[in-house]
């Protein structure tokens, strides 16, 4: 690795293993969420190079709780020398408060191709760098009704601090993160807060120890990288009523060109149903190119760990503790009472496709969000994505996943034998 440090400073990535061993690693900041992840590993802990500089705000501002909360944390946060806080466009125009504003990047720069930015290539021994394409940090916005706001892009932030639930972390990724994302500190103040193991009334404490370091502990939440690839007719071929097995859709038909129309990154699940029709989903699945079931049901969710107490627990699936590296398939209400969950470990290739076959189309969300239909030859192919979530842990990952099973879901409670008796 380069020894040159960035603008915004390195990060020292440690993972401990359960073998008592310790690897450390120098990481761009901005890239910590690249960052490999074994099945072998325990936790990881981060120290930082310098201290963060500029720290994003998020606020759902529908929550009278986090709106009361925000200009107190916007305050204790200024207090500390050095450091810049922001906060999302919307949150400026409901309220008087004179910080930089953070802006998505524009579709273009998003999208565009892996050469124009910094990455960080990972390999089970190794972290390298490439070259960058750097943006301007602060820029003055140039709205004429906010001549003296500042724009800040989401690549220059440094940590995400939100006050709200769940939801409000979905939000803040899917709008402002959709690949690299920086590490998050959630605050416990939404409806159910299960990835936000933070109580607000210890801010002061908790802030102070994760911008000194005294707090380093991170859990690397996994997410999914889902492709969704069209599939168009070729200029000489017609379609044919014939109905094929299985074995033969899996085949790639050279009268049928396919092409790649979006890409989304989920932390919690990807969710292929019926959508309107009054018919079964009807969906080929494979794994590695190899024919694995076809699905007679209301639909299917592909889950990561994080989102395994979301929809897919619901769905009957198994919750699943987020540092295990797994793929959870879990069906929506089968037609088939043999059909339960399964697990792909994170290595593999999933394909769910409809298929020319089926008596109608299937629609699919991400994270509930994007919702769109996939006609007859369409397929999303999901793997792991390279860009994982990092979140702060108030203890450590496990304690707190715990904490929050306990907590939120109620899990394995249960009245003792005769103390309900009892005065």
């Amino acid at each position: 690795m380069p020894e040159a440090k960035s603008a915004r400073g390195l990060v020292q990535v440690t993972s401990h293993y359960q073998d008592g061993k310790r690897q450390e690693s120098l990481v761009d900041r901005k890239h910590l969420a690249e960052v490999d992840r074994r099945p072998r590993r325990r936790r990881v802990t981060i120290a930082w190079d310098d201290a963060p500089t500029l720290v994003l705000i998020a606020v759902n501002p529908e929550n009278t709780r986090s709106m009361e909360a925000l200009p107190i944390l916007i305050k204790s946060l200024q207090s500390v020398r050095g450091v810049v806080v922001a906060v999302e466009q919307n949150i400026c125009d409901r309220c008087d408060i004179n910080v930089p504003v953070v802006v998505p990047l524009l579709a273009h720069a998003v999208n565009s191709q892996p050469e124009k930015h910094r990455l960080l290539s990972t390999s089970m021994d190794n972290l390298s760098l490439t070259d960058s394409f750097k943006f301007n940090p602060l820029t003055k916005s140039k709205a004429a009704h906010e001549p003296s706001r500042e724009i800040v892009r989401p690549d220059d932030v440094d940590l995400v601090m939100t006050l709200g639930g769940d939801g409000l972390i979905l939000h803040v990724i899917q709008n402002l993160f959709p690949k690299a994302v920086p590490p998050f500190m959630p605050f416990n103040l939404g409806s159910m807060g299960f990835l936000t193991p933070f109580n607000f009334s210890d801010h002061q404490k908790d802030v102070s120890s994760v911008l000194t370091g005294q707090n380093n502990s991170v859990t690397m939440r996994m997410r999914l990288k889902c492709v969704i690839v069209r599939q168009t007719i070729g200029p000489n071929h017609t379609c044919s009523p014939t109905i094929h097995n299985f074995e033969d859709n899996a085949l790639n038909d050279e009268t049928r060109e396919a092409s790649v129309t979006e890409e989304h990154h989920v932390l919690n699940e990807l969710v292929i149903d019926r959508g309107p029709a009054p018919y079964l989903s009807n969906l080929e699945v494979l794994c590695d190119n190899c024919p694995v079931t076809r699905v007679q049901a209301d639909g299917i969710i592909v889950a990561t760990p994080t989102g395994s107490t979301a929809y897919s627990l619901s769905s009957g699936g198994s919750m699943v503790h987020p540092s295990v590296p797994a793929i959870l398939f879990t069906p929506i209400c089968p037609h088939s009472l043999s059909f339960r969950p399964v697990l792909f470990p994170d290595y593999v290739t999933l394909e769910i496709k409809v298929p020319q076959d089926s008596r109608a189309s299937a629609w699919v969300s991400f994270d509930g969000r994007h919702r769109m239909e996939l006609m007859k030859g369409d397929k999303v192919v999901v793997t792991v994505s390279p860009w994982s979530v990092p979140t702060f842990s108030r203890a450590d990952t496990t304690n707190d996943w715990f904490k929050s099973v306990s907590h939120c879901l109620r899990w394995n409670e249960r009245v003792v034998q005769g103390q309900q008796y009892s005065n």
